[in-house]
């Protein structure tokens, strides 16, 4: 007669623990990128809205003066730094903006940028629009 043991081997146990650490492991890694991602994505979003602010600013203007620039510094929040000789503590990023008249149209049109750049290696936003004076 056999005798028959119900349950699971030694090696069947280990192999098991194993294929379950690789997926925990892989989860984890997923887990560290997607929060790594999420950072520079909010930081981003932060430099896109300062940008498109200035942006606005500066199309609001009556008239804006040909070869004007101007640099600003922002927190983490998008709070406003004061400006020094040098980098200000707590820069998260830097705002720049440069009005140039059109080469073609040097009286009538304006060139607009506005450069936003994180501090910590995100993508850096730029924002070029064209402003010109009514005729007449």
């Amino acid at each position: 007669m056999k005798s028959h043991a119900d349950g699971f081997s030694l090696v069947e146990v280990m192999v098991a623990t194993c294929v379950l650490a690789v997926g925990l492991v892989s989860l984890v890694q997923l887990a560290l990128l997607a929060q790594a991602a999420n950072r520079s994505a909010a930081l981003v979003t932060v430099a896109a809205m300062l940008a498109q602010n200035k942006m606005e600013q500066l199309r609001g203007l009556s008239w804006p003066d040909a070869n004007e620039s101007c640099c600003e510094y922002f927190d983490v929040h998008g709070g406003g730094l004061p400006g020094g000789a040098g980098l200000p503590v707590g820069t998260a990023f830097v705002r720049r903006w440069r009005i140039d008249p059109l080469a073609a149209l040097p009286e009538s049109a304006r060139v607009l940028q506005v450069w936003v750049t994180p501090a910590r290696g995100a993508s850096p936003v730029r924002l070029v629009s064209i402003r010109s004076r009514r005729a007449g």
